[in-house]
């Protein structure tokens, strides 16, 4: 998709949702596929808002996006910038995502922990942020996938009614 004219708002609501476009834990999605994908809709959602089509699920949508962009450039570890990649001025995408966050709490711990670390332990290895769990882990056994306050990404396992056991921490 090129241009944000060939689609509508309404199409955009059904079918530029994050959950849909993106993958963050299955590795055989590709990355730059994903990028690019995230790229090109938050630019036409952007420019419907910019035309006036701006009710208030669009805008949702849109701040959303730009979060998603912030936490796939903190994900992968490619560096962005808003005005370059996107042509919104750095502190009015921050807006957008700031709206997002005030939102859901869940992706407002991911950007603290990314960010000020208002919330997390900063540089403590030991305190963790549970992002999700492996699709394919059984009742008994979980893996569990996470950052911790060194920006490290963290793998566990849980075994019903145990404790989570760490596996291993890659480094940064």
């Amino acid at each position: 998709m090129t241009h944000s004219t060939t689609y509508s708002a309404h199409w955009h609501l059904a079918h530029s949702q994050p959950s849909v476009l993106l993958d963050y834990f299955n590795p055989t999605r590709g990355f730059i596929p994903q990028v690019n994908i995230l790229f090109s809709r938050f630019k036409a959602v952007q420019t419907l808002c910019d035309e006036g089509d701006g009710e208030e699920n669009l805008i949702r949508l849109r701040n959303e996006l730009a979060f998603h962009l912030v936490k796939m450039s903190r994900w992968w570890g490619f560096d962005f910038c808003p005005r370059g990649l996107t042509g919104v001025r750095n502190p009015l995408f921050l807006t957008y995502v700031k709206a997002h966050i005030a939102r859901v709490i869940d992706d407002e711990c991911f950007f603290d922990l990314f960010t000020m670390q208002r919330q997390m332990h900063s540089g403590d290895a030991g305190h963790i942020l549970i992002l999700g769990k492996d699709q394919f882990s059984s009742s008994a056994r979980t893996i569990l996938y996470g950052v911790d306050g060194c920006k490290g990404f963290r793998f566990a396992n849980k075994i019903q009614k145990a404790e989570v056991v760490p596996i291993f921490r890659t480094g940064r």
